[in-house]
């Protein structure tokens, strides 16, 4: 594919900002959906996180679809149309220059959190709550986390407390702790219902 400019890509605690090629392809299918002139980054995903990852599909490529994740089925779906205003565990979010970001609310603290999906863990918090937050028992060393611009340290615990979300409590919930200022909530905390 043709490239048409570079992006500069942050992975947050990693080594500092990638320069990837940006490509134009003609079109993409997702299962009978199509769109036109998509612009992608090109990166070597595979030899950085294995031969089974192909690629990153992002809420940037899909615009304006209304998107479901179901996991209980293993399902994407795409459709036009909007969510209905007043539904039930809405969660506002945000939209920066990285993924999307919800807050939450952990032990009287406001955090920010990258909605992972493709994480299968549950939520990852910023390292240095590890000291101000009520833990079952002391934190431990976990494996490092690779990001596409470096690998950094984590640690696992269980919160002596919930983390709240949407309307939703999660009570004692296993967290893991990495350096940088935002965390995740990955496929574990989400595999349990339909997200849209």
């Amino acid at each position: 594919l043709g490239v048409t400019g570079y992006a500069h890509v942050h992975s947050p605690g990693g080594a500092g900002p990638q320069e990837l090629a940006i490509v134009l392809a003609p079109g993409l299918e997702l299962s009978g959906a199509s769109l036109s002139s998509v612009s992608l980054i090109r990166a070597d995903l595979r030899a950085r996180f294995g031969k089974d990852f192909y690629g990153v599909l992002s809420y940037r490529t899909l615009g304006n679809v209304l998107v479901s994740l179901d996991y209980s089925r293993k399902e994407l779906r795409l459709a036009n149309g909007k969510l209905k205003n007043g539904s039930p565990f809405t969660i506002p979010f945000r939209i920066g220059p990285g993924p999307i970001v919800v807050a939450s609310t952990v032990e009287d603290q406001e955090v920010q959190l990258n909605l992972d999906s493709g994480q299968p863990g549950p939520f990852t918090l910023p390292k240095d709550l590890m000291s101000r937050l009520r833990l079952v028992a002391p934190a431990e060393a976990g494996a490092p986390i690779k990001t596409l611009t470096g690998i950094r340290a984590s640690w696992n615990a269980r919160l002596d407390g919930s983390i709240s979300l949407g309307g939703t409590e999660y009570r004692n919930p296993e967290v893991r702790f990495v350096e940088g200022e935002i965390g995740n909530m990955g496929g574990a905390v989400i595999q349990d219902v339909v997200l849209t």
